[in-house]
């Protein structure tokens, strides 16, 4: 049998001991001193120059004097002198310096409260169920209930910068089936999944503007009213609204600095290239046609001319951009439009950058993503999907608005192809993968 008890280690009264009195009173004061443990102060290294009987202490990692070599114990002043408890993993004691309770973890104590029962640096916090890294507060509820305390109630989900993520994720059987909130930017956005891998956006309403947009529905994915003469087919005429004519260059763009623009090849109805009876798709038209139709709509569809403008060998326009000079070599026309309009078209590098130049007030997107500037097209890209949104406030509005649409080239021959280009009215978001062109009884 042990001389001492297995927790507290209080001495036994040994049989025929003399004094019984002393060990007794020994066990009395460790008792004394642990049951309902308080401490003055935690982390003390050094003994205060004048206890009171019974004042007790945490001693910290480096203690001096009377407290020598007594790291981590409990230092209690007994009988005018110091003794110490060697504490145990779970030892709990009220600090009244903090006025919180704490918990002796095996190697130092550790808030558990604090006063007013908050929580405070809590690592986590799990509410009927178990909290992780990553999700700190888990709650599993029927309900959670956010309340006022006499008036508003806010809820806030900050995030670090305008790049970062700030939204509210609904899942069904842990995949993510619909998130709203800011995603990506500082746009507020509704986005969905029915396999929590691809997502569809769904709204999006403009930070700056308030504007609201349907990426997905309406006029963009439904029918399009093309402002442009001919549907911004590059054709003169549409026999049966299926076959095309000749190439000509349309009016609501101009050519600048003696720029040339000349049909560089058709999308033929019942082509060849998939299994028509048709003329052969020139490369360029089946690279496009790729990109922006499924395969079992590559064959049929009404007719449209790819053009291919060269920049002549004028110095109109200069544009610095990056240390280099641009100069124009299409531009919108100035004519009459309405305050908001939307642009979009694909176009195709052949030589060097074709920039494209967004002015205050737009939006200039490319394959659906926005970009932050003037922006570059390399022949690198292929065929990408362009599409500019501008939104003049009508009341600042004075009839056309000629900075719709500034294409630049770097040099004097430089090429750029372009196809099925479209201009609506208001502010429509594109899809970048189907965009405005035409088929026999839809876009």
């Amino acid at each position: 049998m042990s001389d001492t008890t297995d927790r507290l280690n209080l001495p036994y009264i040994l049989p025929a001991q003399a004094q019984k009195h002393v060990t007794h009173n020994d066990a009395i004061r460790m008792l004394d001193a642990a049951v309902q443990l308080t401490f003055l102060a935690t982390d003390m290294d050094t003994p205060p120059d004048a206890p009171n009987p019974g004042d007790c202490y945490a001693v910290g990692p480096t203690p001096t004097g009377l407290w020598d070599g007594r790291a981590a114990q409990v230092a209690v002043f007994q009988d005018d002198e110091w003794a110490f408890l060697t504490p145990k993993a779970g030892w709990r004691a009220y600090t009244l310096a903090s006025q919180s309770l704490l918990v002796f973890d095996g190697t130092g104590w550790v808030e558990v409260v604090s006063s007013g029962n908050e929580f405070q640096n809590v690592a986590l916090a799990g509410v009927n169920t178990t909290a992780d890294a990553t999700n700190r507060l888990a709650v599993s509820s029927p309900a959670s209930l956010f309340s006022h305390e006499g008036a508003g109630h806010q809820l806030k989900v900050n995030k670090a910068a305008s790049t970062d993520t700030g939204a509210v994720l609904f899942q069904s059987n842990w995949q993510g089936r619909a998130e709203l909130g800011l995603l990506g930017d500082d746009d507020w956005s509704l986005k969905v999944s029915d396999d929590g891998a691809q997502w569809s956006d769904a709204m999006r309403v403009d930070a700056k503007s308030g504007a609201v947009t349907f990426p997905n529905s309406g006029l963009a994915t439904q029918s399009i009213f093309n402002l442009f003469r001919d549907g911004g087919r590059f054709t003169a005429s549409a026999a049966d609204g299926i076959t095309v004519g000749a190439f000509q260059w349309p009016d609501y763009l101009t050519l600048v600095n003696s720029s040339t623009a000349t049909g560089h090849g058709k999308f033929v109805h019942n082509n060849a290239s998939y299994g028509g009876a048709g003329a052969t798709l020139p490369p360029s038209v089946n690279d496009l046609v790729s990109k922006i139709r499924d395969p079992s709509a590559r064959r049929l569809g009404t007719e449209f001319w790819v053009c291919e403008v060269i920049r002549g060998n004028g110095s109109l326009g200069p544009f610095g951009v990056g240390g280099e000079t641009f100069h124009l070599m299409l531009q919108a026309r100035h004519q009459p439009r309405l305050s908001a309009m939307t642009f979009h078209g694909y176009f195709r590098a052949i030589d060097d950058t074709i920039m494209v130049r967004r002015f205050n007030g737009q939006r200039l997107f490319v394959d659906g993503v926005e970009m932050q500037g003037n922006t570059s097209i390399e022949p690198a890209m292929n065929w990408v999907s362009v599409r500019v949104e501008d939104a003049q406030d009508p009341r600042n509005s004075y009839g056309y608005y000629p900075a719709l649409l500034y294409v630049y080239s770097k040099s004097v021959g430089d090429r750029l192809q372009i196809a099925c280009p479209c201009l609506t009215p208001g502010v429509v978001s594109v899809d970048p993968d189907i965009g405005p062109v035409s088929a026999l009884n839809s876009w």
